[in-house]
């Protein structure tokens, strides 16, 4: 059972089936009187992507959860399954379960339609990519995809 940021992370990087670019991090965070999108903003340009400035959305934590589970489960571009939805599901809860609950915040720069397609603001150069970001008064986190059409 995977509990620690390093457990996700390992299993995350090694799998073969995931599809396209993946980020991963856990980190403590700065502290700062900035808001959670300037953090989130100042936290991803560490990756070399593109902050968003205020057009993050804002989720709460079953969205997150949801959005999380979905970006592991399928590939953005062809909705490739890599992996068991129930170990997405499990891997979602777990990584969404280091941060504080309570006081997290959790933002992404898209969503995922009903219809299974993509829709974001793009932070990296790749054709697609959705990330959620989660920052608590702790801690600061980042899953994010990118892939190829």
């Amino acid at each position: 059972m995977m509990q620690t940021y390093q457990q996700i992370s390992q299993f995350l990087m090694t799998h073969e089936g995931i599809e396209g670019l993946l980020t991963i991090d856990k980190r403590p965070r700065p502290m700062s009187n900035q808001s959670a999108m300037s953090c989130a903003d100042t936290y991803i340009q560490s990756f070399g992507f593109m902050p968003l400035n205020h057009q993050w959305k804002t989720l709460d934590t079953q969205q997150a959860k949801s959005l999380l589970t979905s970006l592991l489960y399928q590939s953005l571009a062809y909705q490739i399954q890599m992996m068991p939805f129930k170990t997405a599901q499990h891997i979602a809860n777990m990584f969404i379960a280091l941060f504080d609950n309570k006081s997290a915040t959790y933002l992404t720069n898209g969503q995922i339609l009903e219809n299974g397609r993509v829709a974001w603001n793009a932070i990296t150069h790749s054709t697609m990519d959705l990330a959620l970001v989660i920052i608590d008064p702790i801690d600061i986190g980042i899953i994010c995809f990118e892939d190829e059409d």
